[in-house]
Protein backbone atom coordinates (compact mmCIF):
# COMPACT_ATOMS: atom_id res chain seq x y z
CA UNK A 1 0.00 0.00 0.00
CA UNK A 2 2.88 2.35 0.85
CA UNK A 3 4.47 1.70 -2.54
CA UNK A 4 1.18 2.37 -4.30
CA UNK A 5 0.76 5.71 -2.47
CA UNK A 6 4.32 6.69 -3.42
CA UNK A 7 3.69 5.80 -7.05
CA UNK A 8 0.40 7.71 -7.04
CA UNK A 9 2.06 10.85 -5.63
CA UNK A 10 4.86 10.61 -8.21
CA UNK A 11 2.32 10.13 -10.99
CA UNK A 12 0.22 13.12 -9.91
CA UNK A 13 3.35 15.27 -9.68
CA UNK A 14 4.43 14.07 -13.12
CA UNK A 15 1.06 14.87 -14.74
CA UNK A 16 1.00 18.32 -13.12
CA UNK A 17 4.53 18.99 -14.41
CA UNK A 18 3.52 17.92 -17.94
CA UNK A 19 0.43 20.14 -17.77
CA UNK A 20 2.41 23.17 -16.59
CA UNK A 21 5.05 22.58 -19.26
CA UNK A 22 2.37 22.32 -21.95
CA UNK A 23 0.61 25.52 -20.82
CA UNK A 24 3.91 27.39 -20.54
CA UNK A 25 5.23 26.18 -23.89
CA UNK A 26 2.85 28.24 -26.00
CA UNK A 27 3.96 31.45 -24.23
CA UNK A 28 7.69 30.85 -24.70
CA UNK A 29 9.49 32.67 -27.48
CA UNK A 30 12.70 30.66 -27.54
CA UNK A 31 13.55 30.17 -31.20
CA UNK A 32 15.23 26.76 -30.78
CA UNK A 33 12.23 25.25 -28.96
CA UNK A 34 9.77 26.46 -31.58
CA UNK A 35 12.01 25.26 -34.40
CA UNK A 36 12.12 21.76 -32.91
CA UNK A 37 8.34 21.82 -32.51
CA UNK A 38 7.85 22.76 -36.17
CA UNK A 39 10.21 19.97 -37.25
CA UNK A 40 8.37 17.26 -35.33
CA UNK A 41 4.71 18.33 -35.12
CA UNK A 42 3.80 16.50 -38.36
CA UNK A 43 5.27 13.17 -37.22
CA UNK A 44 2.79 10.43 -36.23
CA UNK A 45 4.08 6.96 -35.37
CA UNK A 46 0.64 5.61 -36.35
CA UNK A 47 1.67 6.14 -39.98
CA UNK A 48 3.80 2.99 -39.61
CA UNK A 49 0.55 1.14 -40.24
CA UNK A 50 0.59 2.05 -43.92
CA UNK A 51 4.06 0.56 -44.43
CA UNK A 52 2.77 -2.79 -43.18
CA UNK A 53 -0.64 -2.63 -44.85
CA UNK A 54 0.20 -3.11 -48.52
CA UNK A 55 -1.63 -6.41 -49.00
CA UNK A 56 -4.63 -5.90 -46.74
CA UNK A 57 -8.13 -6.61 -48.02
CA UNK A 58 -9.12 -2.93 -48.24
CA UNK A 59 -6.30 -2.45 -50.78
CA UNK A 60 -7.51 -5.08 -53.23
CA UNK A 61 -11.26 -4.44 -53.12
CA UNK A 62 -12.56 -3.25 -56.48
CA UNK A 63 -12.14 0.50 -56.68
CA UNK A 64 -15.37 2.47 -56.95
CA UNK A 65 -13.71 5.65 -58.20
CA UNK A 66 -12.12 6.46 -61.56
CA UNK A 67 -9.87 9.52 -61.91
CA UNK A 68 -9.58 11.71 -65.00
CA UNK A 69 -6.61 14.05 -65.38
CA UNK A 70 -7.82 17.40 -66.70
CA UNK A 71 -4.22 18.61 -66.55
CA UNK A 72 -3.72 17.16 -70.04
CA UNK A 73 -6.14 19.78 -71.45
CA UNK A 74 -4.36 22.96 -72.55
CA UNK A 75 -5.06 25.80 -70.13
CA UNK A 76 -6.00 28.34 -72.77
CA UNK A 77 -9.23 30.21 -73.46
CA UNK A 78 -10.83 26.97 -74.68
CA UNK A 79 -10.15 25.06 -71.43
CA UNK A 80 -13.71 25.37 -70.09
CA UNK A 81 -15.14 24.53 -73.51
CA UNK A 82 -13.04 21.34 -73.65
CA UNK A 83 -13.95 20.58 -70.06
CA UNK A 84 -17.63 20.78 -71.01
CA UNK A 85 -17.03 18.40 -73.94
CA UNK A 86 -15.15 16.07 -71.59
CA UNK A 87 -18.03 15.94 -69.08
CA UNK A 88 -20.50 15.15 -71.85
CA UNK A 89 -18.30 12.34 -73.18
CA UNK A 90 -17.80 10.87 -69.69
CA UNK A 91 -21.57 11.00 -69.11
CA UNK A 92 -22.07 8.85 -72.22
CA UNK A 93 -20.26 6.00 -70.42
CA UNK A 94 -22.96 6.04 -67.71
CA UNK A 95 -21.01 6.75 -64.54
CA UNK A 96 -22.75 6.70 -61.17
CA UNK A 97 -21.92 10.38 -60.68
CA UNK A 98 -19.32 12.94 -61.79
CA UNK A 99 -17.35 15.28 -59.52
CA UNK A 100 -15.41 18.33 -60.66
CA UNK A 101 -12.41 18.93 -58.39
CA UNK A 102 -11.77 22.54 -59.45
CA UNK A 103 -12.45 26.07 -58.28
CA UNK A 104 -13.46 28.64 -60.89
CA UNK A 105 -12.82 32.07 -59.38
CA UNK A 106 -13.50 34.36 -62.31
CA UNK A 107 -15.61 34.49 -65.43
CA UNK A 108 -14.16 33.80 -68.85
CA UNK A 109 -15.25 32.54 -72.25
CA UNK A 110 -17.44 29.43 -72.62
CA UNK A 111 -18.81 29.75 -69.06
CA UNK A 112 -22.41 29.44 -70.21
CA UNK A 113 -21.61 26.21 -72.07
CA UNK A 114 -19.87 24.67 -69.04
CA UNK A 115 -22.72 25.73 -66.75
CA UNK A 116 -25.25 24.07 -69.06
CA UNK A 117 -23.25 20.83 -69.07
CA UNK A 118 -22.86 20.86 -65.26
CA UNK A 119 -26.60 21.35 -64.82
CA UNK A 120 -27.53 18.79 -67.48
CA UNK A 121 -25.35 16.05 -65.95
CA UNK A 122 -25.95 16.99 -62.29
CA UNK A 123 -22.21 17.31 -61.73
CA UNK A 124 -20.94 17.68 -58.14
CA UNK A 125 -18.98 20.94 -57.89
CA UNK A 126 -16.46 22.10 -55.29
CA UNK A 127 -16.78 24.77 -52.60
CA UNK A 128 -13.69 26.02 -50.78
CA UNK A 129 -14.22 25.42 -47.07
CA UNK A 130 -11.58 28.04 -46.21
CA UNK A 131 -13.30 30.65 -48.40
CA UNK A 132 -10.04 31.49 -50.19
CA UNK A 133 -11.66 30.66 -53.52
CA UNK A 134 -15.13 31.01 -54.95
CA UNK A 135 -16.87 28.95 -57.61
CA UNK A 136 -18.85 30.93 -60.17
CA UNK A 137 -20.68 27.77 -61.28
CA UNK A 138 -23.74 26.38 -59.53
CA UNK A 139 -25.19 22.90 -59.19
CA UNK A 140 -27.84 21.06 -57.23
CA UNK A 141 -24.96 18.99 -55.86
CA UNK A 142 -22.04 20.72 -54.21
CA UNK A 143 -19.60 19.91 -51.43
CA UNK A 144 -16.76 21.54 -49.56
CA UNK A 145 -13.16 20.67 -50.31
CA UNK A 146 -10.93 21.26 -47.34
CA UNK A 147 -8.61 19.23 -45.14
CA UNK A 148 -8.47 19.90 -41.37
CA UNK A 149 -4.66 19.78 -41.27
CA UNK A 150 -2.48 22.87 -41.57
CA UNK A 151 -1.08 23.76 -44.96
CA UNK A 152 1.85 21.47 -45.77
CA UNK A 153 1.02 18.88 -43.09
CA UNK A 154 0.31 15.25 -43.82
CA UNK A 155 -3.37 14.74 -44.65
CA UNK A 156 -4.79 12.24 -42.16
CA UNK A 157 -8.28 13.70 -41.78
CA UNK A 158 -11.09 15.17 -43.85
CA UNK A 159 -14.29 17.07 -43.17
CA UNK A 160 -17.66 15.34 -43.48
CA UNK A 161 -19.30 18.76 -43.31
CA UNK A 162 -18.61 22.35 -42.32
CA UNK A 163 -20.80 25.20 -41.16
CA UNK A 164 -21.10 27.78 -43.92
CA UNK A 165 -23.46 30.74 -43.43
CA UNK A 166 -25.02 28.93 -40.46
CA UNK A 167 -25.78 25.75 -42.41
CA UNK A 168 -24.04 22.36 -42.41
CA UNK A 169 -22.58 21.95 -45.89
CA UNK A 170 -21.51 18.36 -46.70
CA UNK A 171 -18.07 17.60 -48.09
CA UNK A 172 -17.26 16.90 -51.72
CA UNK A 173 -16.54 13.30 -50.66
CA UNK A 174 -19.83 12.79 -48.85
CA UNK A 175 -21.89 14.16 -51.72
CA UNK A 176 -20.10 11.95 -54.25
CA UNK A 177 -20.36 8.83 -52.10
CA UNK A 178 -23.91 9.51 -50.93
CA UNK A 179 -22.85 8.66 -47.37
CA UNK A 180 -23.74 11.10 -44.59
CA UNK A 181 -21.80 11.15 -41.32
CA UNK A 182 -22.60 12.65 -37.93
CA UNK A 183 -19.02 13.60 -37.01
CA UNK A 184 -17.69 16.71 -38.74
CA UNK A 185 -14.09 15.44 -38.90
CA UNK A 186 -13.01 11.88 -39.65
CA UNK A 187 -9.70 10.05 -39.99
CA UNK A 188 -8.80 8.68 -43.39
CA UNK A 189 -7.99 5.02 -43.85
CA UNK A 190 -5.99 5.05 -47.06
CA UNK A 191 -6.36 2.03 -49.34
CA UNK A 192 -3.62 2.89 -51.83
CA UNK A 193 0.16 2.89 -52.13
CA UNK A 194 2.59 5.59 -53.22
CA UNK A 195 0.91 8.19 -55.50
CA UNK A 196 -2.35 6.19 -55.41
CA UNK A 197 -3.26 5.87 -59.11
CA UNK A 198 -2.14 4.31 -62.39
CA UNK A 199 -2.67 5.22 -66.05
CA UNK A 200 -4.85 2.56 -67.69
CA UNK A 201 -3.50 3.48 -71.15
CA UNK A 202 0.19 3.45 -70.29
CA UNK A 203 1.63 0.13 -71.60
CA UNK A 204 4.81 0.68 -69.59
CA UNK A 205 2.97 0.99 -66.29
CA UNK A 206 1.93 -2.18 -64.56
CA UNK A 207 -1.75 -2.27 -63.60
CA UNK A 208 -1.90 -1.88 -59.84
CA UNK A 209 -5.25 -3.03 -58.47
CA UNK A 210 -4.32 -1.49 -55.13
CA UNK A 211 -4.50 1.99 -56.69
CA UNK A 212 -7.19 3.91 -58.53
CA UNK A 213 -7.45 3.70 -62.34
CA UNK A 214 -6.81 7.02 -64.08
CA UNK A 215 -7.38 8.29 -67.61
CA UNK A 216 -5.96 11.30 -69.42
CA UNK A 217 -8.71 13.77 -70.34
CA UNK A 218 -7.20 14.30 -73.77
CA UNK A 219 -7.49 10.56 -74.47
CA UNK A 220 -11.24 10.65 -73.80
CA UNK A 221 -11.67 13.80 -75.90
CA UNK A 222 -9.86 12.06 -78.76
CA UNK A 223 -11.94 8.86 -78.27
CA UNK A 224 -8.80 6.71 -78.14
CA UNK A 225 -10.35 3.57 -76.59
CA UNK A 226 -14.07 3.96 -76.02
CA UNK A 227 -14.73 0.31 -75.16
CA UNK A 228 -12.07 0.35 -72.43
CA UNK A 229 -13.35 3.68 -71.06
CA UNK A 230 -16.89 2.32 -70.83
CA UNK A 231 -15.61 -0.76 -68.98
CA UNK A 232 -13.86 1.37 -66.37
CA UNK A 233 -16.37 4.23 -66.03
CA UNK A 234 -19.81 2.60 -66.12
CA UNK A 235 -21.54 2.72 -62.71
CA UNK A 236 -18.43 4.21 -61.08
CA UNK A 237 -17.87 7.56 -59.37
CA UNK A 238 -15.75 9.76 -61.63
CA UNK A 239 -13.57 12.58 -60.29
CA UNK A 240 -12.23 15.02 -62.86
CA UNK A 241 -9.26 16.82 -61.33
CA UNK A 242 -5.60 17.66 -61.65
CA UNK A 243 -3.17 14.73 -61.52
CA UNK A 244 -0.36 16.42 -63.45
CA UNK A 245 0.25 19.18 -65.99
CA UNK A 246 0.27 17.86 -69.58
CA UNK A 247 0.30 14.25 -68.36
CA UNK A 248 -0.40 12.47 -65.08
CA UNK A 249 3.10 11.00 -64.79
CA UNK A 250 4.67 14.46 -64.53
CA UNK A 251 6.61 13.90 -61.32
CA UNK A 252 7.82 17.52 -61.23
CA UNK A 253 4.30 18.90 -61.08
CA UNK A 254 3.34 19.90 -57.52
CA UNK A 255 -0.03 21.53 -58.19
CA UNK A 256 -2.67 20.30 -55.75
CA UNK A 257 -0.36 17.66 -54.30
CA UNK A 258 -0.20 16.76 -50.63
CA UNK A 259 1.84 14.86 -48.08
CA UNK A 260 0.14 11.61 -47.09
CA UNK A 261 0.80 8.88 -44.47
CA UNK A 262 1.25 6.21 -47.18
CA UNK A 263 4.67 7.77 -47.80
CA UNK A 264 7.25 5.48 -46.15
CA UNK A 265 9.16 8.51 -44.83
CA UNK A 266 8.08 9.63 -41.37
CA UNK A 267 10.06 12.90 -41.66
CA UNK A 268 10.26 15.57 -44.38
CA UNK A 269 7.74 13.96 -46.70
CA UNK A 270 7.41 15.04 -50.30
CA UNK A 271 4.23 16.26 -51.98
CA UNK A 272 3.18 12.98 -53.60
CA UNK A 273 -0.61 12.54 -53.77
CA UNK A 274 -3.03 14.78 -55.72
CA UNK A 275 -6.10 16.02 -53.87
CA UNK A 276 -8.40 14.07 -56.22
CA UNK A 277 -6.74 10.82 -55.11
CA UNK A 278 -7.24 11.70 -51.44
CA UNK A 279 -10.95 12.24 -52.16
CA UNK A 280 -11.03 8.87 -53.94
CA UNK A 281 -9.52 7.17 -50.87
CA UNK A 282 -12.13 8.77 -48.61
CA UNK A 283 -14.97 7.69 -50.92
CA UNK A 284 -13.67 4.11 -51.09
CA UNK A 285 -13.40 4.03 -47.30
CA UNK A 286 -16.97 5.26 -46.84
CA UNK A 287 -18.46 2.87 -49.38
CA UNK A 288 -16.62 -0.11 -47.90
CA UNK A 289 -17.46 1.04 -44.35
CA UNK A 290 -13.81 0.47 -43.52
CA UNK A 291 -13.37 3.58 -41.41
CA UNK A 292 -11.23 4.93 -38.59
CA UNK A 293 -12.66 5.64 -35.13
CA UNK A 294 -10.45 8.00 -33.15
CA UNK A 295 -9.80 7.50 -29.43
CA UNK A 296 -10.05 11.06 -28.10
CA UNK A 297 -11.09 13.17 -25.13
CA UNK A 298 -11.48 11.65 -21.70
CA UNK A 299 -11.14 8.08 -23.00
CA UNK A 300 -7.77 8.90 -24.57
CA UNK A 301 -6.58 10.51 -21.33
CA UNK A 302 -7.77 7.54 -19.25
CA UNK A 303 -6.05 4.93 -21.46
CA UNK A 304 -2.86 7.02 -21.68
CA UNK A 305 -2.77 7.48 -17.90
CA UNK A 306 -3.21 3.74 -17.28
CA UNK A 307 -0.36 2.93 -19.67
CA UNK A 308 1.88 5.60 -18.09
CA UNK A 309 1.12 4.30 -14.61
CA UNK A 310 2.18 0.84 -15.77
CA UNK A 311 5.47 2.28 -17.02
CA UNK A 312 5.88 4.18 -13.76
CA UNK A 313 5.57 0.92 -11.85
CA UNK A 314 8.13 -0.71 -14.18
CA UNK A 315 10.66 2.13 -13.97
CA UNK A 316 10.25 2.61 -10.22
CA UNK A 317 10.76 -1.11 -9.54
CA UNK A 318 13.89 -1.21 -11.73
CA UNK A 319 15.36 1.90 -10.09
CA UNK A 320 14.92 0.36 -6.64
CA UNK A 321 16.31 -3.07 -7.48
CA UNK A 322 19.08 -2.32 -9.96
CA UNK A 323 21.71 0.34 -10.45
CA UNK A 324 21.61 0.64 -14.24
CA UNK A 325 23.27 3.24 -16.41
CA UNK A 326 21.51 5.64 -18.75
CA UNK A 327 22.13 3.40 -21.76
CA UNK A 328 20.32 0.47 -20.12
CA UNK A 329 17.41 2.74 -19.22
CA UNK A 330 17.09 3.83 -22.85
CA UNK A 331 17.24 0.21 -24.02
CA UNK A 332 14.50 -0.73 -21.55
CA UNK A 333 12.30 2.10 -22.88
CA UNK A 334 12.90 1.02 -26.48
CA UNK A 335 12.22 -2.64 -25.74
CA UNK A 336 9.05 -1.89 -23.80
CA UNK A 337 7.60 0.51 -26.39
CA UNK A 338 7.94 -1.88 -29.35
CA UNK A 339 4.88 -3.91 -28.23
CA UNK A 340 2.95 -0.64 -27.84
CA UNK A 341 3.88 0.37 -31.40
CA UNK A 342 2.74 -2.99 -32.74
CA UNK A 343 -0.52 -2.92 -30.79
CA UNK A 344 -1.51 0.73 -31.33
CA UNK A 345 0.03 1.47 -34.72
CA UNK A 346 -0.70 -1.80 -36.49
CA UNK A 347 -3.22 -4.02 -34.72
CA UNK A 348 -5.66 -1.35 -33.54
CA UNK A 349 -5.47 0.62 -36.79
CA UNK A 350 -6.14 -2.56 -38.73
CA UNK A 351 -9.34 -2.81 -36.67
CA UNK A 352 -10.12 0.81 -37.54
CA UNK A 353 -9.19 2.27 -34.12
CA UNK A 354 -6.94 5.36 -34.18
CA UNK A 355 -5.05 5.84 -30.91
CA UNK A 356 -2.24 8.39 -31.18
CA UNK A 357 0.97 7.22 -29.57
CA UNK A 358 3.26 10.18 -30.34
CA UNK A 359 2.65 12.16 -27.15
CA UNK A 360 2.53 8.90 -25.18
CA UNK A 361 6.11 8.04 -26.17
CA UNK A 362 7.30 11.54 -25.27
CA UNK A 363 5.69 11.21 -21.86
CA UNK A 364 7.25 7.76 -21.34
CA UNK A 365 10.73 9.16 -22.03
CA UNK A 366 10.09 12.11 -19.72
CA UNK A 367 8.65 9.82 -17.05
CA UNK A 368 11.92 7.88 -16.78
CA UNK A 369 13.82 11.14 -16.21
CA UNK A 370 11.16 12.38 -13.80
CA UNK A 371 11.54 9.28 -11.60
CA UNK A 372 15.27 9.94 -11.26
CA UNK A 373 14.54 13.52 -10.22
CA UNK A 374 11.83 12.40 -7.78
CA UNK A 375 14.16 9.79 -6.29
CA UNK A 376 16.85 12.45 -5.84
CA UNK A 377 14.45 14.73 -3.97
CA UNK A 378 13.28 11.80 -1.85
CA UNK A 379 16.85 10.86 -0.88
CA UNK A 380 17.69 14.47 -0.07
CA UNK A 381 14.55 14.85 2.05
CA UNK A 382 15.28 11.56 3.87
CA UNK A 383 18.91 12.56 4.57
CA UNK A 384 17.90 15.98 5.87
CA UNK A 385 15.30 14.40 8.11
CA UNK A 386 17.86 11.93 9.45
CA UNK A 387 20.24 14.79 10.45
CA UNK A 388 17.60 16.68 12.34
Amino acid sequence: MKKFKTLLLIFIAFKLTVLIAYLTYGKLHVQLIHFEHIATEDVQFNDIYYSTNKNKINHIEEKQVVLINAGSINKDTAFRKNLAFLINKVAEYQPKTIGLDFYFDHATTHDSLLQQVITKNNVVIAIDGKANHKNIFTSSKKGIINFPSKTGETVREYYNFMQIAGNNTPSFVNVLSGVEKEDSVAYLKYCTNNKGFYDILNPNEKINIQNFPAIEAIAILNSMDTALFREYIKNKIVIIGHLGTDYMENEFDVEDKHRVPTDANLFNRNLTMPGAVIHANAIQMLLQKDEMVAVEGWLYELITSLILFGYLFLFYTIHHKYKLGKLFNILIILASTIPVIFFACIYLMDLGIYYKVGSLFMQIAFLEEFIEIAEGFKRKFTNNKAHE
